[in-house]
């Protein structure tokens, strides 16, 4: 579970009406094939780990080519859970390893937790690129309906960074919400994460809050 040091301020974002970005055909989408679609999430549980990071590139970095078509967009399986342990635990550093473990095993064996998981597949080796993960959350600042489909979590691995993978992993989960009849799709990022904020922007989603987080340590009174 996060401090509160590190979810000072947080930046909400939607995305409505569905606008689909180009520029994403060297992936191939497959639809929801694992997961769980439950009662909205709220705030509860997986909202500690709400807040999307984005690792900015180094100065001076140039856009990369789009990688070859060997990038496979699927939903989680059980054998990802090493590598879905391993990015989780670049993406929220602060979590404990074994806090990581118990909430994977939670939603392999019963589905608790996110409602979809997808991955970019390097389909080599087993390892994979990225994941995202969506909730369920019955508000979020902006939106209009409820219960509204939450990215927790966006993870790229450095080498794939730019060259679309994310915004596969994005299109997975925006398909996935409107089969269900959602009609807007939210997210949230540090003020401060420029590259997370670039790539909300691009991606289409607009800014609809920022908001500064506080917490009171109780006494016995």
């Amino acid at each position: 579970m996060r401090t509160p040091r590190e979810l000072p301020i947080r930046m909400s974002f939607v995305l409505m009406a569905w606008s689909r970005c180009e520029g994403s055909g060297n992936y191939n989408v497959i639809p929801l094939l694992a997961g769980r679609q439950g009662p909205c999430s709220g705030r509860g549980f997986w909202r500690t780990h709400g807040t999307t990071r984005i690792v900015p590139a180094p100065p001076g970095d140039s856009l990369e080519p789009p990688i070859p078509n060997r990038m496979l967009i699927r939903a989680l399986v059980g054998a990802d859970r090493a590598e879905w342990l391993r990015m989780r635990c670049a993406l929220w550093p602060a979590s404990d390893g074994d806090e990581h473990t118990r909430e994977i095993t939670a939603f392999l064996e019963s589905g608790s937790g996110p409602v979809a998981v997808y991955v970019a597949d390097r389909e080599a080796g087993g390892n994979l690129g990225g994941f995202l993960e969506m909730g369920l959350r019955s508000y979020a600042e902006g939106c209009r309906t409820s219960p509204v489909p939450y990215i927790e979590g966006w993870y790229v691995d450095p080498d794939l960074r730019r060259r679309g993978v994310g915004e596969a992993l994005v299109e997975a989960a925006e398909a996935w919400a409107r089969e269900r009849g959602h009609t807007e799709i939210a997210s949230d990022t540090a003020p401060d994460n420029e590259a997370s904020l670039a790539a909300h922007e691009r991606l289409g989603f607009a800014i609809t809050d920022r908001m500064v987080c506080f917490r009171k340590e109780l006494g016995e009174g």
